[in-house]
């Protein structure tokens, strides 16, 4: 149990954007200001996400290398993650609205926060 305290801050973080996501529009200042603001925070937030998770998870295994079932994990917890913001949105009567749209956002974050771990960790298709 205690090795998975390693995933702290990609918890923080996700409570972060279930607040922040969940609560009325209205009650974020500046919200309604700039067009397709909200599309960016989407994207920028999922993109650290994406690097907080598989950051956390190779702590965890001890590894020095992105590989394609840690991207596959990734992308199902980061594409259930905007479909669960959406329903919440869209159930809750809180002055939201579900916006698939979101969720397009949401995953162009992932792969742009992929991107930059692949760069930064590299990438390796198979153990040898």
């Amino acid at each position: 149990m205690k090795k998975y305290l390693v995933f702290w801050k990609t918890a923080v973080w996700t409570i972060f954007i279930l607040v922040l996501f969940l609560i009325p529009s209205q009650d974020i200042p500046g919200s309604g200001e700039m067009p397709y603001l909200d599309k960016v925070v989407h994207m920028v937030f999922f993109m650290i996400f994406t690097v907080l998770f598989i950051r956390d998870i190779l702590k965890l295994k001890s590894l020095k290398y992105i590989s394609p079932a840690y991207i596959l994990v990734a992308f199902l917890v980061v594409f259930s993650l905007a479909i669960m913001i959406e329903f919440l949105q869209d159930k809750m009567n809180l002055g939201r609205d579900g916006d698939i749209i979101d969720i397009f956002y949401d995953l162009l974050g992932f792969f742009l926060g992929m991107l930059l771990l692949i760069f930064s960790y590299g990438f390796r298709p198979r153990s040898l």
